[in-house]
């Protein structure tokens, strides 16, 4: 029989009562994490290393047209106080960027993953107390991919696909990314949930070979 009572991790109180909110009747919690910030925020740095030189040239762009830079190219007429607002949607689109890590970081620290003896749960905060629940049964779980580090860190992935959006394609992974012990909440998943779902299913074949 698997321990699992040291896999329940200790997180703030208001965050476990929304997570045991979401609960079913007798439904149980057998492991509890939440990911490591840094795995998940670092995934954002390409976003920050282009928003330097971006919002740097938006800065300039907009001084420069406001003639507080290089005041002798500055446009004249009413038209020298309009020109300059055109820098500033990209400025804030720059500060977006900049700040994309910060953003990852705090969804992180309010992101938490469940396994319970009926399914894995992926609890993810979307901001004004509005949320993300993902729910995976054990037969959405028969083709999981670990992606483990050299510390034993990585990500356990349920389900990944492709979303495309106009002339854009995006991979969209969901599974407990980040984990600080990657292995540890496969070998939870497998041994409550995939083991029983599969002797289950077996019994079930069973069944109905001698029925025919």
């Amino acid at each position: 029989m698997l321990n699992t009572a040291h896999r329940i991790a200790a997180i703030d109180p208001d965050l476990r009562r929304a997570i045991d909110a979401e609960l079913d009747g007798g439904e149980r919690i057998v492991w509890l994490r939440q990911p490591v910030p840094w795995l998940l925020w670092r995934g954002s740095l390409a976003v920050l290393i282009f928003g330097v030189p971006w919002t740097a040239f938006s800065v300039f762009w907009t001084l420069r047209a406001a003639g507080l830079i290089s005041p002798g190219a500055r446009t004249t007429g009413w038209w020298a106080y309009i020109f300059p607002l055109w820098g500033l949607p990209f400025i804030f689109i720059g500060l977006a960027m900049l700040s994309a890590p910060y953003w990852a970081a705090r969804a992180a620290r309010r992101t938490v993953y469940v396994i319970t003896d009926r399914r894995a749960i992926v609890w993810i905060p979307k901001g004004r107390g509005a949320k993300d629940v993902q729910s995976f049964e054990p037969k959405r779980l028969l083709s999981i991919t670990r992606t483990e580090r050299a510390d034993g860190s990585g990500d356990l992935v349920f389900e990944q696909f492709r979303e495309t959006n106009g002339s854009s394609t995006t991979t969209i992974r969901r599974g407990f990314m980040g984990l600080a012990n990657v292995r540890d909440a496969e070998e939870v998943l497998r041994e409550v949930l995939l083991r029983g779902y599969e002797e289950r299913t077996k019994s079930s074949a069973r069944r109905a070979e001698v029925l025919t």
